[in-house]
C-alpha cells in the first residue's frame, strides 16, 4: 500500500482485521473468552459476510489461514467463525459453494474442523434452524477427512486423545461418512477412529489397506493399553514413538520423560511446566534434562517464544490453587525457574527488521502499581520492561523514551543491548518522575523533528490511554501521524497498549485506514498482535 494512500476501509479489511482482533467495527483488542463473545457478534458479521463475494472471501482467508502466516496470527478461532458464518448463512450458492470448494485447505487441523463444527451449531441455533449442521457444512467436512493425506490422517489418529477420537466419530456419523465414497486407504485409516486399541490388535480385515504402517499402529494400540510408565518404556523403544504418541495418565516418571524429551518440541517442554516436576526429586530436579532442554538457548530460539509467556506462566502457575497443596512444590521455586527463563529469552526472538519508536509511561505511582483483571498480580513495571526491552533486544533500531516532566517534554532511556532485564528496570526506576504530561501528540510531534531517524513503528506503553487524547477521539492523533507518513515517507503504524484499561480509550474512525491500533490489557497474544498490524497484516 502507498504510504499516502488514505484508503477507505472495505469490507473485506474488516473481515481480515476481526479475524487477528476479535472487532471489525474499532481497531481495539480486548482480550475476552471466545465462546461469549460468539453470539453477540453473529448479525455484525453475517452483514459483513453477505457483502462480500465467495472469491474475496476465499482471498482474505487464503492469506490469513496460509501456513506461511502462523507466525504472525495469534490464533484462528476467529477466523473459524468467519467461514462458518460464511458458509451457514450465505445465500448465493454459487459463492457459498466457491468456498466450501476450498474448505479442505483452509481448515489445516482437525482442532479447528471440530471448533468450526462447535461454531457452525450455534449459528444455527441463532438462526431458528432444527439441524445443527447445514447440507454445505456437511459436504465440506466429508471432503475435508476425504482430501487428507493419508500420513495426515493416521497422524490424527495416532495422536488423538480418546476425548478427540469420539469427536471424530461423532462428526463423521452426523455427516453420514458411510453412505459416502472414499478412497480405500483413507476408509481404513477412518475406521481406526472407530476400532478400539484392543480390536486393532486383532488387525480386522477393515485395517488391511493400510498394512505398510502395521508396526507403528500396532505399537501406539499397545501403549493406549499400558496403565504404568514402567510398562510404557520399552514399547516406545520398540517403535520409535514420541512424546504425542504417549497418552497423558501413563506420563508419571522422570525415565519415561527423558526418553521421550528428543521427541519434545519446545511448545511442549514449555505447557509440561510444571507438572514434570512432581516426577523429580527436588535436589535433582533443576538439573535434570528436562530443566536442561528449557535452558537450551537453540531450542528457545528456534522456538521464538516472546518474552512475555515466561512472565505470564510464572504468574500463572505461582497462583494455581493445585499447586498449593501436600508434597507440591512451592510456589515461589516455580515463580524462579519461568523468572530465569525470562531473563534468559530477551534477544532470542525473530527480529521483524522494523524501525521502532518506544514510549513509556515511567511516573513512579505507577511503577508500584500492578495490572488490572486476570493479571492484577502482575506488576505495570514487570510488564513494560517485558515488552519493551524485548523488541530493543531483538530488533537493531530501537529507541525508547518516556515523558520526563510536566511539560511533556520526552527524553531517551539509557539502554544498551548489553544489559541484562534487572539491569532495564533499574534503569526505569532512575529516572524517577514524579508526574508527566502524557501526551500522545508528542511523540509524534518530537518524532516530525528528528530528521536523523525515521520510525515504522510508534509503540507507547502506558497505563490508559484516556490521558493524552483530545476531545476523547482518535481524529487528531490520525491527522498528526497521515503528516509523519507523508513527510518521511513511510508506512508507519501507531500501537498504544493501555495495560491498565479494560476497554478502548477514544473513538476511532472506521472509514478508511487509520493505521492505528490500541491494546488494552494483557494477554500471551500481545506480542503477536502487535508484530501482525505492525507489518501490515490487518488495518
Amino acid at each position: 500500500m502507498d504510504h499516502n494512500d488514505k484508503a477507505p476501509l472495505t469490507v473485506i479489511d474488516k473481515l481480515r482485521r476481526f479475524c487477528y482482533i476479535g472487532k471489525h467495527d474499532e481497531p481495539v483488542y480486548v482480550p475476552t473468552t471466545f465462546d461469549l463473545t460468539a453470539k453477540f457478534i453473529y448479525e455484525g458479521l453475517h452483514s459483513l459476510c453477505r457483502e462480500a463475494s465467495g472469491s474475496e472471501m476465499l482471498d482474505c482467508l487464503s492469506s490469513v489461514l496460509a501456513a506461511s502466516n502462523a507466525e504472525h496470527l495469534p490464533r484462528t478461532d476467529e477466523s473459524m467463525l468467519v467461514l462458518a458464518v460464511y458458509l451457514s448463512s450465505k445465500k448465493d450458492e454459487k459463492e457459498r459453494t466457491l468456498v466450501r470448494a476450498h474448505f479442505p485447505s483452509l481448515v489445516r487441523a482437525d482442532h479447528d474442523l471440530f471448533l468450526f463444527v462447535k461454531l457452525t451449531k450455534e449459528i444455527q441455533k441463532l438462526r431458528n434452524l432444527r439441524s445443527p449442521l447445514s447440507h454445505t457444512v456437511c459436504k465440506a467436512v466429508i471432503a475435508w477427512y476425504r482430501e487428507q493425506p493419508l500420513d495426515r490422517l493416521l497422524h490424527m489418529w495416532s495422536v488423538a486423545s480418546e476425548a478427540v477420537r469420539e469427536e471424530h466419530r461423532s462428526l463423521l456419523y452426523r455427516c453420514h461418512y458411510t453412505d459416502k465414497e472414499f478412497d480405500a486407504q483413507i476408509k481404513a485409516a477412518l475406521s481406526l477412529f472407530f476400532t478400539r486399541p484392543a480390536d486393532i490388535l486383532k488387525w480386522p480385515t477393515a485395517l488391511s489397506p493400510v498394512m505398510s504402517c502395521k508396526s507403528i499402529i500396532m505399537g501406539i494400540a499397545k501403549v493406549r493399553l499400558v496403565n504404568s510408565a514402567k510398562d510404557a518404556l520399552p514399547l516406545i523403544s520398540e517403535h520409535s514413538l514420541s512424546y504425542e504418541h504417549v497418552p497423558r495418565n501413563v506420563v508419571k516418571s522422570s525415565e519415561l520423560v527423558t526418553a521421550l524429551l528428543p521427541t519434545m518440541s519446545y511448545e511442549h517442554l514449555f505447557h509440561s511446566f510444571p507438572k514434570f516436576r512432581r516426577f523429580y526429586m527436588p535436589h535433582k530436579f533443576t538439573n535434570s534434562d528436562y530443566v536442561r532442554q528449557l535452558f537450551d538457548e537453540a531450542k528457545l530460539r528456534a522456538s521464538n517464544m516472546q518474552p512475555i509467556r515466561f512472565l505470564l506462566k510464572g504468574k500463572r502457575e505461582a497462583n494455581a490453587k493445585w499447586l498449593r497443596g501436600v508434597n507440591r512444590p512451592p510456589c515461589s521455586r516455580t515463580h524462579n525457574l519461568m523468572q530465569s527463563l525470562l531473563k534468559k529469552s530477551f534477544g532470542l526472538n525473530k527480529p521483524l527488521g522494523l524501525r521502532i519508536h518506544v514510549t513509556l509511561n515511567l511516573e513512579s505511582t505507577y511503577l508500584r502499581k500492578s495490572l488490572n483483571g486476570r493479571w492484577r498480580s502482575i506488576g505495570y513495571l514487570d510488564t513494560i520492561v517485558a515488552l519493551s526491552f524485548g523488541y530493543y533486544k531483538s530488533e537493531e533500531q530501537v529507541d525508547v523514551h518516556y515523558w520526563a516532566n510536566k511539560e511533556g517534554q520526552l527524553k531517551k532511556l539509557n539502554w544498551t543491548k548489553e544489559m541484562s532485564m534487572d539491569e532495564a528496570k533499574d534503569d526505569c526506576e532512575a529516572v524517577e518522575v514524579s508526574k508527566s504530561k502524557q501526551s500522545l501528540l508528542s511523540i509524534l510531534d518530537s518524532a516530525l523533528m528528528d530528521k536523523n531517524n525515521t520510525y515504522d513503528l510508534f509503540l507507547v506503553l502506558v497505563p490508559a490511554a484516556t490521558r493524552g487524547n483530545p476531545h476523547n477521539s482518535a481524529n487528531e492523533l490520525v491527522d498528526k501521524l497521515d503528516k509523519y507518513r507523508d513527510v518521511f515517507h513511510v508506512d508507519s503504524k501507531f500501537v498504544i497498549v493501555s495495560l491498565r484499561q479494560q476497554h478502548g480509550s477514544m473513538k476511532y474512525g472506521n472509514k478508511r485506514r487509520e493505521n492505528i491500533l490500541e491494546l488494552c490489557n494483557l494477554s500471551e497474544l500481545t506480542p503477536n498482535i502487535i508484530n501482525a498490524f505492525a507489518l501490515g497484516k490487518f488495518q
